[in-house]
């Protein structure tokens, strides 16, 4: 009986281990996956600045196409 008690200890101590690696693996990996989503919304808030740039010159173009139209009574 002694014998059983610790050979099913062993490999209870054997199976933490495996879980412990098994954590260990997961928890690097949604380390690098927040990093990866860090990056993605950097990514994001640039795109929307230059998404923001790329309108007010559109709407400045097409002031000053207004004012053209304007000066050479097209409209």
């Amino acid at each position: 009986a002694m014998t059983e008690s610790v050979e099913h200890l062993t490999a209870i101590r054997a199976d933490t281990g495996d879980m412990k690696r098994s954590l260990d693996t997961l928890t690097m990996r949604v380390s690098s996956l927040e990093t990866s989503i860090a990056g993605l919304r950097r990514d994001i808030a640039d795109i929307h600045a230059d998404n923001a740039i790329l309108h007010k010159r559109i709407d400045d173009i097409d002031r000053r196409v207004d004012r053209i139209e304007h000066r050479l009574e097209l409209t």
